[in-house]
């Protein structure tokens, strides 16, 4: 009797008697035993870029020759010296390095494609920001992160008509700029 009454109770005694140990499976931070402190380096990388372009391109404006790139983010032209580009004449456009057009309409930048029987075609380049996340024990880390979304527009007699998928697809819009 006495043997399985100690039998029973010896797990418990041994596992009481073990040294507590950090069990930390489901949080996600490390920690660093030599300096005890939290290893929150995984926050410091940002996946992507809040820019269409990833370099300046040249350009003209009021006879003067800048480098800018679009930020899809805030909506403007970032301009590498000097003051941004928030808004431009209307139905103006900007020539980028001789490859792209760009156009203002209602205070928002555009990205001309191809004009075809009277419609103008335009590109929004749209960025959202992700925060990063820690992990909830059923998936890792995420850092920050930006994604660009292209959205489609036609633009015909000072009216901007956002395109269907129907409309994408049969231009072949989504083909040109795969994310």
């Amino acid at each position: 009797m006495r043997s399985v009454f100690f039998s029973m109770l010896f797990p418990l005694l041994i596992c009481s008697q073990q040294s507590q140990q950090v069990r930390n499976y489901g949080d996600v931070e490390q920690i660093n035993i030599e300096t005890k402190k939290r290893d929150n380096s995984w926050m410091l990388n940002i996946i992507g870029s809040k820019f269409y372009h990833d370099e300046f391109l040249s350009t003209i404006v009021n006879g003067k020759e800048i480098n800018v790139k679009y930020d899809a983010l805030d909506d403007f032209m970032r301009s590498q010296v000097g003051p941004n580009i928030f808004s431009f004449p209307e139905n103006e456009i900007l020539l980028l390095d001789n490859k792209e057009s760009w156009i203002t309409y209602n205070n928002s930048w555009f990205r001309i494609l191809f004009r075809k029987n009277d419609f103008t075609y335009l590109l929004k380049p749209i960025a959202k920001y992700y925060p990063a996340k820690k992990s909830d024990g059923f998936s890792e880390n995420t850092p920050h992160e930006f994604k660009i979304k292209n959205k489609f527009y036609s633009l015909k007699d000072d009216n901007i008509i956002l395109l269907k998928r129907k409309e994408i697809k049969k231009l072949g819009l989504k083909k040109m700029f795969k994310n």
